[in-house]
């Protein structure tokens, strides 16, 4: 997940919602049974040739997806969202001037996230900064397996990897 105008919120660990116009498909995930994984980076597409992704901290947690019309951000969410010095309309304007075809009546996806440094290293050793984006079983600390979030790309090989060597020995 790109956070190129946020980097900054990132690295100090001050922003933990975004508003996307995009990734609905969060919305369909219960959040009570599984826990989704996201690397955050400076830039994931668009990339010039021979430019590559550049990760700006370990994992974070998606906790929680809800589609609302841009205007509807609380003065709260402005300071989740890492802009403790802003109202919800400097927001807003933020976001209309810097995404064409936005206005206040746009619906924007509200993901809530936490950061989840533990990941950095991994379960098992494995780290799981190389992946874009991997999700697994919300027991996960009891080994219960790996799920392929789907849009891995060339991590494909890297996550059968992965899933056999997280399940090897326990019979899954």
């Amino acid at each position: 997940m790109s956070f190129a105008m946020t980097t900054a919120q990132i690295q100090a660990g001050t922003k933990t919602v975004t508003r996307r116009f995009g990734w609905w498909f969060l919305l369909e995930i219960d959040f009570d049974q599984v826990e989704y994984l996201v690397r955050p980076v400076y830039k994931g597409m668009g990339l010039q040739k021979g430019e590559k992704v550049r990760a700006i901290r370990a994992p974070i947690q998606i906790v929680h997806s809800s589609r609302e019309p841009l205007a509807d951000i609380t003065q709260a969410d402005v300071i989740m969202e890492g802009f403790p010095a802003w109202s919800p309309n400097d927001y807003v304007a933020f976001m209309c001037a810097h995404n064409s075809k936005t206005t206040p009546a746009t619906l924007v996806n509200r993901i809530e996230f936490k950061y989840a440094d533990w990941a950095a290293e991994g379960i098992c050793g494995v780290r799981h900064m190389d992946f874009m984006r991997v999700i697994h079983c919300a027991r996960h600390r009891g080994h219960t397996g790996w799920h392929n979030a789907g849009q891995i790309g060339w991590q494909d090989t890297q996550m059968d990897m992965l899933k056999e060597q997280h399940t090897k020995g326990t019979g899954q």
